[in-house]
């Protein structure tokens, strides 16, 4: 557990510009407890791979944590349309965030799906940089997939490639998508992990088609691989023949430079390289999808901070998915009404605030606080803050409200 946090947000004091009254904080605990994706990149071994997350597992995850009473320290409604007075709940507070990446606005894809990572067949192998990947226990060296790029470069020609350089320079921004970094030698590595293609060529536009035609993505990784030929063992083929794929990996969050730390890994004693890293985002310009029983979604910039209204939060580690926060909102009513007080009222959860929360410029997940009442963008002030050494940024944060409000009042 990490309950020193909320700590270290205090040790770090208010900046010259931090207001008198004070904000509330999402509670980072439920960031750092959470469990690490299997995934968090595409693996060094097979195919592609498109089924990364299990529509089933999300669903029991958003509402499988609902097992207390859950409740608001105000009643009633807010004053909305900006009239309840300055947003003054904006955090800026310690360390100063200009090496940091906050982005505030839209992301997502169509008809509200559900999500949550899940281990593929080929989990084991996570794509950090300093991996080794384990030797397999075949006793024969099983073909790889065949690469279209250049066969047998070392690792020094690879890495030196004029035409890796002048592919990634010259690559055309496919329409819609915004370059976010650009000939990187090193590919990203997040929680908001989808899949990934191989492709034929180094063509953005094919592989913003993949992410345009895949739930919940909103950017896209395309670089080139220096790979083996035949997965290495370590008694009969551990250093084979080299092959040049060129990746086209999908995530369900924007995607800068910062997220940009896979290197490449050792299999057996064969070199996993990494060359032309571009990255391609669209999170800004795209609305994520209504939810059944919600009305369609709200950007709010930041995260919604009123804590008189706030019913609770929780965290789900993978892409930016609102439709988790709609099943967690709706266990959370649900449950409320079940154990309603002696005069029948419980607390309902009539609105609730989803949003993609960053921490040193990787995306980590989506964030859902839950709120009994409808509150508007000026209650949207939180963008992010420091914990520590670590800086959590918020991106696409978005409100759905019911779209019948609940009374709170059980039906006699």
């Amino acid at each position: 557990m990490h309950s020193y946090v909320a700590a270290l947000v205090l040790l770090a004091g208010y900046s010259a510009a931090a207001p008198a009254t004070t904000p509330q904080l999402p509670d980072f605990n439920l960031i750092y407890d959470a469990p690490t994706p299997s995934l968090l990149g595409p693996p060094p071994v097979g195919g592609d791979q498109t089924s990364v997350f299990d529509v089933a597992s999300a669903l029991a995850s958003a509402t499988a944590d609902v097992t207390t009473v859950a409740s608001a320290s105000s009643t009633g409604t807010a004053v909305l349309n900006g009239k309840r007075g300055a947003s003054t709940d904006t955090a800026s507070y310690g360390a100063p965030t200009s090496s940091s990446s906050i982005y505030t606005t839209p992301s997502l894809s169509s008809s509200c799906p559900v999500s949550t990572p899940t281990a593929s067949t080929s989990s084991s192998i996570s794509g950090y940089s300093a991996t080794t990947v384990a030797p397999p226990t075949a006793t024969t060296c099983k073909a790889e997939p065949a690469g279209y790029g250049p066969r047998n470069l070392s690792v020094t020609e690879f890495q030196h490639n004029v035409l890796f350089t002048l592919d990634a320079l010259l690559a055309p921004t496919p329409r819609g998508y915004v370059n976010t970094f650009r000939n990187v030698n090193a590919s990203v590595e997040a929680n908001s992990y989808l899949g990934y293609y191989n492709l034929k060529s180094y063509d953005t536009n094919l592989c913003a088609q993949h992410c345009d035609n895949t739930t919940l993505c909103t950017s896209f990784d395309i670089y080139v691989e220096r790979d083996p030929s035949v997965n290495p063992t370590a008694d009969i083929c551990p250093n084979p023949d080299a092959i040049t794929n060129y990746k086209c990996a999908l995530w369900g969050s924007s995607i800068d430079k910062a997220a940009a730390i896979n290197y490449g890994q050792y299999r057996i004693d064969f070199h996993v390289v990494i060359a032309a890293s571009n990255g391609y985002e669209k999170t800004n310009s795209t609305t994520p999808a209504s939810c059944p029983g919600w009305k369609p979604p709200t950007n709010c910039g930041g995260a919604i901070s009123a804590s008189g209204w706030h019913l609770g939060s929780n965290f789900f580690p993978g892409p930016f998915d609102p439709a988790i926060c709609a099943a967690y909102a709706e266990a959370q009513t649900s449950y409320n009404h079940a154990h309603a007080d002696s005069s029948g009222k419980y607390s309902p959860a009539n609105m609730f605030n989803a949003y993609m929360m960053k921490k040193n410029g990787i995306a980590q997940g989506t964030f859902c606080a839950l709120f009994t009442t409808i509150l508007d963008k000026s209650f949207g002030s939180f963008t992010g803050s420091w914990v520590g050494s670590d800086f959590f940024g918020v991106e696409t944060s978005w409100t759905y409200a019911l779209a019948v409000q609940d009374s709170g009042i059980v039906k006699r």
